[in-house]
């Protein structure tokens, strides 16, 4: 096992003892905590039995077993607000747990239907009515009416938000020290909020959250212990795992995405980052894991400054020696506005960093980051941080000598394959080579592809071939050049006057020696001649002499325009070896040149042997494609004529046509003549026949006129007999109409009658109220009377003295009967009052009722009188109905005898339409007839 592995055993080991001996410690405080509890119950059982100290009991004991049936801390802290919530009926029931001294967030929340929840909402603790956390550790905070509260603008504004109008908070302790079981701190608060209401919190209930509070202390406490020893194992197994990775992967990337994305779950953190310092101390993030919701700074950081203040302390407090870096507020610490304006822009609000070294050097950073709040970071995190960091430094080293080890290989693999390349390439060259020579004459087909493949093989800026002129000046006639570099072929910088090769007619390149220039400014050169070579970009060059036979046609140069080049040994054997290949190529191009210039003269001459045998083909040839035409009928063609065999052949063929022509002309004549006649008689019967159709079309028009005249005669003779019943029906309607009417006046008047009677009794009734009115009086007189007179008897009684008290009962008595008489008459004076007004109202309702009846006789009159003129008018439209019927009988008839004779005429009509059809289908055949011999003989054209 190696040394970063017995570190990360011997610091899971300590965690488990320390564990273990926190569970021990907490099993003995919950001990005490439970014997101090039975303690305090034997107090209160000695001083009171009551009963209401039982229910105080029942109701503690009720939440306190629901909360020891509990180990999952999520469920537990749910299930105490619940439970709390249930007793103290209130609207909503918390726990809060601090962050830092003076912000936490709500962690559990128990609420009634309908008002704001704050589960998981980051509040400060000024809210529930403190300054900071130390504050709550010895006092209740309790609010009995927030209207009558004197708190701070803010803390009102945050407590509306949610509605409240009482709370009560209490302090949660737990232990802090394992070494001292009385070491306390806050670690949270347990609130009562009521919403609706206004309340006054009973010293039973407090007693109650406090008790409650204990055993919720106690089992946080426990909870948090087994939760530790999880959290360790989870620990240890993702530092193996990260050490798995970091043995087996040798990939940096790999190893940096495990890492962040197993630290993140691990810490519950919001984002994990490596960063990875630069040169010149700037740097990037290289690896991140972030949370749903928060911005990337993979993404972001090409956006950002540098951070200035790494880079000008050149890694800051870590470089000398400051082993981590743990924030838990980015606002309690005393940075700079620009950094805290950083942290901001990257949403953190608190961060632990730990440095990575790679050798003894600062590589870079490994950090986790809270954005959602602010975080107490516990010395378990920071120790797996710079555990990791540790595991990420040996990683770091790993990957350095895997990169040493590839690069020496990559440099064998480079040489061996540089070896492989340069024999396939000799071969390929010479194959290649040999190919072009035999199937192009261009000389700059072949160079091309040399220089081509010259320039990659040995990965080169510029290869070009430069032949002589007759006067030892020449020229670059081929290249191949890099994209980024200026081109010579083609332009005035091509063209090359050496006055050197020229006095000595090619100097060393006639001897074949070769030239290998490493660097330019090296060499003994001329102003001119560096000149020259700088405006073609060369740093480093060589050249070779291309010879054709025994003659030096050209130069082969390869050149390096970005950097000096030492040439290697191989690389001169290649240049040579290709300028050899090119002169072998030219030679044995020139020879292929004669021998096909030979196979020329030779094919000329069987071309002209073969032109005259193809020549009399041709005549005959044309002699058919004149006469082709005569084939489909045009006789108008004539064979072309020549001095030859085919001439002869074509005067047969003209004669021949024009014997065909006469006689088609004299049949053509015949059938238009004969077309023409048909034509003309065809569309005589045609008009004819024409006429024909449109008169028996307007008879049968006609025809059918009259017959709807007669259809329409006999409805208006059937619609005046219905008339005529009609009004025969409206006579007897109206006759018993008047009947009913006579009968409705006589109800009338006997209902005017009886409606009169009826109002002279309710008027008599109205009297006789009037008169118990004045009854009801009267016995309101008698009983005021009789009040004053046992008023007076109880007075005398009262100073008869003992004697005077029977009398002085008897007086009370009578006093209250007549009280009671009193009131009975008033009642019975609003009854009559009542009574009255009905009566008025009953009585004009009466009087309304005669004045309508009155009116609805007259009105039946008049009715009476209408009917009586409606039969009347009926009687005179009965009489013209009557002469209608007559009149439109004798229509009829007579539309009867017309139509037959129109039915006679119409049929004659039609009897000669079908002769004149007849006759013009008898010229339509004629017609055909002639225009199909007209068509047989239109397919000879004569003229």
């Amino acid at each position: 096992m190696n040394k970063p592995d017995e570190v990360a055993m011997e610091s899971i080991s300590d965690i488990e003892k320390t564990a273990d001996k926190d569970l021990k410690e907490a099993k003995v405080l919950e001990s005490k905590q439970s014997n101090q509890d039975s303690s305090i119950q034997t107090d209160w059982s000695q001083t009171t039995e009551t009963s209401l100290f039982k229910q105080e009991q029942i109701r503690f004991e009720k939440i306190r077993q629901q909360i020891h049936q509990l180990t999952e801390y999520d469920s537990l802290l749910n299930t105490t607000v619940a439970a709390l919530r249930e007793d103290l009926q209130a609207s909503r029931v918390l726990i809060y747990r601090f962050n830092n001294h003076t912000s936490g967030q709500v962690i559990a929340e128990s609420l009634v239907s309908g008002w704001t929840p704050s589960w998981e909402e980051n509040l400060p603790c000024l809210v529930f009515g403190a300054q900071q956390a130390a504050d709550y550790s010895n006092q209740i905070v309790t609010i009995k009416d927030l209207a009558q509260t004197r708190l701070t603008p803010y803390q009102m504004q945050l407590l509306e938000k949610f509605q409240v109008k009482a709370s009560l908070s209490l302090p949660i302790l737990l232990k802090t020290d394992a070494a001292k079981i009385s070491s306390e701190e806050v670690w949270g608060l347990l609130v009562i909020h009521q919403c609706d209401r206004p309340r006054q919190w009973q010293e039973t209930d407090i007693i109650l959250v406090e008790r409650i509070i204990k055993e919720l202390s106690l089992a946080i406490h426990y909870t948090e212990i087994v939760s530790g020893r999880e959290h360790d194992a989870l620990r240890e197994k993702t530092c193996n795992k990260v050490l798995e990775k970091i043995r087996n992967c040798s990939e940096l990337s790999t190893i940096f995405k495990t890492v962040t994305q197993e630290v993140i779950k691990l810490l519950k953190a919001d984002r994990t980052v490596i960063y990875q310092f630069n040169s010149d101390w700037s740097g990037k993030v290289v690896a991140e894991s972030v949370g749903s919701g928060w911005v990337s700074l993979l993404v972001e950081q090409n956006n950002d400054e540098p951070d200035s203040f790494l880079r000008d302390t050149q890694g800051g407090e870590y470089v000398r020696g400051q082993k981590f870096s743990a924030v838990e507020d980015i606002y309690s610490q005393d940075f700079s506005s620009c950094y805290v304006e950083l942290l901001e822009k990257y949403q953190a609000k608190a961060y632990l960093i730990v440095p990575i070294f790679q050798g003894g050097k600062l590589w870079g950073l490994f950090a986790s980051y809270q954005n959602s709040s602010s975080r107490h970071w516990h010395q378990s995190e920071i120790d797996l941080m710079m555990q990791i960091g540790n595991q990420l430094a040996v990683a770091l080293q790993q990957a350095q000598l895997l990169e040493k080890i590839h690069k020496h290989d990559h440099e064998l693999a480079q040489s061996n394959e540089r070896e492989t390349a340069i024999v396939q390439f000799s071969a390929r060259l010479v194959s290649r080579l040999a190919e072009l020579a035999g199937e192009s004459t261009d000389t700059n087909t072949i160079l091309n592809f040399a220089a081509s493949e010259l320039r990659q093989v040995l990965k080169l800026d510029r290869v070009g071939v430069f032949r002589f002129y007759p006067d030892w000046t020449g020229e670059f006639i081929v290249e191949s050049v890099g994209s980024n570099w200026l081109k010579l072929v083609g332009t005035e910088l091509a063209q090359v006057r050496d006055t050197y090769l020229q006095e000595t007619q090619g100097g060393r390149y006639v001897r074949r020696e070769t030239l290998m220039v490493k660097d330019i400014y090296q060499e003994d050169y001329n102003q001119c001649h560096l000149e020259l070579l700088e405006q073609w970009g060369t740093k480093a060059y060589a050249i070779a002499p291309i010879f054709q036979g025994e003659k030096l046609w050209g130069l082969l140069g390869i050149y390096q325009n970005d950097r000096v080049r030492h040439w290697e040994v191989f690389e001169r054997a290649i240049l040579e070896q290709v300028a050899t290949q090119i002169g072998v190529t030219l030679q044995l191009s020139a020879y292929l040149v004669q021998v096909r210039s030979q196979e020329q003269q030779l094919s000329e001459v069987a071309e002209r042997e073969r032109t005259e045998r193809e020549k009399l083909q041709q005549g005959a040839l044309k002699v058919l494609r004149a006469l082709e035409p005569s084939f489909s009928g045009d006789l108008t063609v004539r064979a072309p004529l020549s001095d030859d065999e085919i001439g002869t052949i074509a005067d047969g063929y003209n004669t021949t046509i024009q014997t065909m022509r006469e006689l088609v002309r004299q049949v053509q004549l015949t059938a238009n003549r004969v077309s023409s006649t048909s034509n003309h008689n065809t569309t005589s019967v045609t008009r004819l026949s024409t006429e024909a159709q449109q008169q028996v079309e307007r008879l049968q028009l006609a025809l059918q006129e009259l017959q709807l005249m007669v259809s329409s005669t006999q409805a208006v003779t059937a619609n005046a007999q219905k008339v005529e019943q009609a009004l025969q029906e409206a006579n007897r309607t109206v006759n018993s109409g008047d009947l009913l009417m006579e009968r409705t006046v006589d109800s009338i008047l006997e209902m005017r009658e009886t409606v009169s009677e009826t109002a002279k009794k309710i008027k008599r009734l109205g009297e006789a109220s009037q008169k118990i009115s004045k009854v009801v009086n009267l016995i309101e007189n008698f009983a005021t009377q009789t009040n004053l007179l046992s008023l007076n008897a109880a007075i005398e009684a009262t100073r008869a003295g003992e004697y005077g008290k029977g009398f002085a009962v008897v007086a009370d008595e009578v006093r209250s009967l007549a009280y009671q008489s009193a009131n009975a008459t008033t009642e019975i004076e609003r009854l009559v009052d009542e009574i009255q007004l009905g009566i008025k109202e009953v009585t004009e309702t009466m009087e309304l009722g005669i004045t309508q009846v009155v009116q609805g006789s007259n009105l039946v009159n008049e009715t009476r009188q209408s009917l009586s003129e409606i039969v009347t008018v009926t009687n005179q439209i009965s009489e013209l109905v009557e002469g209608i019927s007559r009149t439109t009988m004798t229509q009829s008839q007579q539309s009867q005898s017309l139509t037959q004779a129109m039915t006679e005429v119409s049929t004659l009509a039609q009897n000669t339409l079908e002769s004149s059809t007849v006759i013009s289908q008898s010229f339509q055949e004629l017609l055909t007839t002639s225009q199909e011999l007209q068509t047989s003989v239109s397919q000879f054209i004569v003229d």
